[in-house]
């Protein structure tokens, strides 16, 4: 329940999961998306999609990422990729279904977390950072640029280099030391 698993049994009634199913259909489309083929996706009416949007507007740009709308197009979203996936971990993850994890990545994950004496939700932040950074880097979406005013503290950490290295073998990526960074967010 504190890792959020409860959030996927919402239903459409709750605006928190349109909203994060709408932070999914953007994100995982390169083009532009009609509020038409969202209200479908959705089940709900185009004026609930719209009032979604004005919201999502408002806490996107926390996170300084936009909504651009272009007329007889449609909209798609824009900002920086490392803002983006800090949109979706703290507020579309949980509300959606997601792969797991190969048993030797989570064997090697309980490592880091008893080592580091990690609590509950920081390993659990851990695990959901790497199945995002995996999943936008085969989407072809890796982080090319360093995130501003950032320090990576656990960056010559031996495990998390073993963790890297698996990352890399067992899911055939090629990770940059920005997605590393990426990773080791949670830790920092």
């Amino acid at each position: 329940i504190m890792n959020g698993s409860l959030k996927q049994q919402t239903d459409f009634n709750s605006s928190t999961k349109r909203m994060a199913v709408l932070i999914d259909c953007f994100m995982k489309q390169d083009d532009y998306v009609v509020i038409d083929d969202l209200s479908e996706v959705l089940g709900v009416s185009r004026s609930t999609v719209n009032k979604d949007l004005r919201n999502l507007k408002q806490l996107m740009a926390r996170y300084q990422i936009a909504l651009i709308g272009t007329p007889n197009k449609g909209l798609r979203i824009s900002g920086a990729e490392s803002q983006l996936r800090l949109l979706y971990l703290h507020h579309a993850y949980d509300y959606l279904e997601q792969p797991t994890l190969s048993t030797d990545l989570l064997q090697r994950i309980d490592e880091i977390a008893l080592n580091k004496r990690l609590d509950f939700r920081t390993l659990g932040l851990l695990q959901k950072t790497i199945i995002l950074t995996i999943q936008r880097i085969q989407a072809g979406k890796p982080l090319t640029q360093a995130v501003p005013c950032y320090v990576n503290y656990f960056a010559d950490d031996q495990l998390l280099e073993e963790l890297f290295v698996s990352l890399a073998t067992d899911y055939s990526l090629t990770l940059s030391k920005f997605d590393f960074d990426c990773l080791c967010f949670p830790l920092n």
